[in-house]
């Protein structure tokens, strides 16, 4: 074998080197675009979920305004009836106050009745 068969070999070798790295470099550009589509699907989807939290916020926000409203009416409702039962309870005891003079006033003219009866 000559010097020339030596050298054809090794450059036979380097291409044969070359083509393996080309293929290893393809198989990693293709790697790197599935990691950036990957990468963007992700991206993308967070986008989605941020956007769903934050409607989801609003949701929460909007509940909780509710909320408040219907315990401040809940709260004036309350008060209403405290001065209500406050009021019902003062005007039975007048009632029953009124009742008693009228019993009174009743016993009075059944006796005074009774008297007049008994002079005829």
């Amino acid at each position: 074998m000559d010097k020339l068969d030596l050298i054809l070999r090794k450059l036979e070798a380097l291409e044969e080197g070359q083509k393996a790295l080309e293929g290893g470099q393809k198989a990693l550009e293709e790697g790197q675009k599935e990691l950036n589509q990957i990468s963007r699907a992700i991206r993308d989807r967070q986008e989605e979920t941020d956007a769903k939290l934050d409607a989801l916020a609003m949701d929460v926000h909007k509940l909780h305004g509710k909320i408040e409203a219907q315990n401040e009416k809940v709260n004036a409702l309350s008060d209403e009836l405290h001065t209500f039962r406050r009021e019902t309870k003062r005007n039975f005891r007048q009632l029953e106050g009124h009742m008693r003079m009228l019993d009174n006033d009743f016993e009075e003219a059944v006796e005074r009745i009774d008297q007049l009866e008994s002079r005829q």
